[in-house]
């Protein structure tokens, strides 16, 4: 299910319609699982590699893009199984390591010669509010189906758009 703000929402209002959204289907038994990764609060850093000085130190700008997205963002693992559930692995760095363009300086590369190298600093890296989609863009909202539902995600999903008028009369068919 795609949430859209048609309206000209801002992004504080398109996350409490997701909110809302998520608290209703939560209410339906034969939903499960409902979130959403949109987040209006989480920090974005706008990263810009000076190519030129990565390949002077022997250091390929896509190795610089993969050690930004592990240690910035996160990236896969792998899964694993435990008490009869799926488990996924990320790996990223703790929030505290990475709130702030002043946190790039720590973050080490390998280089061609094997040694580990910084980041290639960028005096144009800054921290952004403002996000990467615009509100009107809509956000995806994620579910399984409940127990006991033989229709499984197609018919959750038909549920879960039930839902979406009772959390926002207001702008009913409009999520």
């Amino acid at each position: 299910m795609m949430i859209q703000g048609r309206e000209g929402q801002s992004y504080a209002e398109l996350q409490n319609s997701v909110f809302a959204m998520m608290g209703a289907a939560q209410e339906n038994p034969n939903v499960t699982q409902v979130y959403s990764t949109f987040n209006t609060n989480a920090p974005r850093i706008d990263v810009n590699v000076d190519r030129e000085l990565a390949f002077q130190l022997g250091v390929q700008p896509a190795d610089v893009y993969e050690t930004l997205g592990a240690y910035m963002g996160s990236t896969y693992v792998n899964d694993f199984n435990f008490v009869g559930r799926t488990f996924r692995v990320l790996a990223q760095a703790d929030a505290e390591f990475r709130n702030d363009v002043s946190d790039l300086a720590q973050l080490r590369v390998r280089s061609a010669s094997g040694g580990m190298v910084p980041i290639p600093p960028s005096p144009r890296s800054r921290k952004l509010r403002a996000r990467t989609r615009g509100a009107s863009q809509p956000v995806p909202l994620h579910r399984a189906s409940g127990p006991g539902c033989a229709g499984g995600l197609h018919r959750s999903g038909a549920r879960l758009h039930g839902s979406a008028g009772r959390s926002d009369p207001a702008r009913r068919g409009q999520l």
